[in-house]
Order: structure tokens, then sequence, then C-alpha cells
């Protein structure tokens, strides 16, 4: 809503999005899918899960579809990057600050490899600061909910400007 709100492409009322839980229960998913007779566009994050799982998909489920996977690098054009980095480090770190109870300060050397889990996880283990399991789910729930509940005074333009080009992207492989 808010990139249509905002005059940006965004994702026809008919395309749902459904979240998996990780690339390993991709292909679980799509099968539920293929079974009632719909082939689900999958988004694969560009790390290394996601590859393998694009392969492993490519081989079984998607070998005559390559075109209903989107690997995130060719939307955001880096070569290592997850969902996290839609939404970027500005939108990401006030919230997981929050989260923790601590203060994570991303710096040069944090940025050098990866995207912004990447990034995140150096800056916690070079300020000492523990990642409780589950600390990517919950985050991504505390920034829907902070969405949802309209607690977002406004969505920076360089995040509506991945998320457009995103919800472009999967429109086109519909």
């Amino acid at each position: 809503p808010h990139c249509r709100a905002m005059g940006y492409p965004a994702l026809t009322d008919d395309i749902h999005i459904t979240p998996c839980g990780g690339a390993k229960l991709m292909g679980h998913l799509a099968s539920l899918f293929l079974g009632q007779k719909t082939r689900p566009v999958i988004l694969l994050d560009a790390d290394e899960a996601g590859r393998i799982r694009k392969e492993a998909l490519l081989k079984e489920l998607y070998a005559s579809h390559p075109n209903m996977l989107v690997m995130l690098d060719t939307v955001l054009g880096a070569a290592e990057c997850e969902t996290e980095d839609l939404l970027g480090e500005g939108e990401l770190l006030p919230v997981l600050n929050s989260m923790l109870g601590a203060t994570l300060k991303i710096n040069a050397s944090d940025r050098a490899i990866g995207g912004i889990v990447d990034h995140i996880e150096a800056a916690a283990a070079r300020l000492g600061v523990a990642l409780p399991d589950g600390w990517r789910a919950e985050l991504a729930r505390l920034v829907a909910a902070k969405y949802a509940t309209g607690t977002a005074n406004k969505v920076p333009l360089d995040v509506l400007d991945r998320a457009s080009k995103l919800f472009e992207e999967i429109t086109q492989r519909f």
C-alpha cells in the first residue's frame, strides 16, 4: 500500500505474498501450490542458500519454468543480498536496536562483505552484542508491525525505489 499511495509501482491485488520461512522450505510450499494447479513466482535471496535452492528447483519443479524464479540480486544489483536489503540499514537498525536493548552501529569494516544481515552480524560480533536465536524473524515481525500500524511516519524514497523494482520484476513474471 505504501508504494501505491506514493505513486510507485506496486503489486496488483491479485498477487499474494506467501512467506515460507527460508529457502529450505521453498520447494515444499511450491509443491503445495502446484498441487492446486498454481505455479508461484519464487523470490530467492542472492546468497549461498538461495543459489543452492534455485539449482534444486530448476532440476525439479521449475525445470521448464526458469522465468518463475527471481533472484534478488537481479533486482537490487548486488552480488550478495537478502530480503532485508530491500529495507536497508536505515529502516532495520533502529528497530533492531530497540529489540536488542543495545546500540549496534555498523562501520566500514562491517560493510566489507555481503548485505545488511552480514553487516549486522559483523557489527554485533565486533561490539560483543549477542543476537538471539530467531532475531531475523522477530525483526521482520517488528518492522511489519511498524508499517501495518501506521507508526512508520514516511517510507524513505530509497526503500520505495527498491520495493517498486521488485514489484515490477515479480509482475513481469506472471
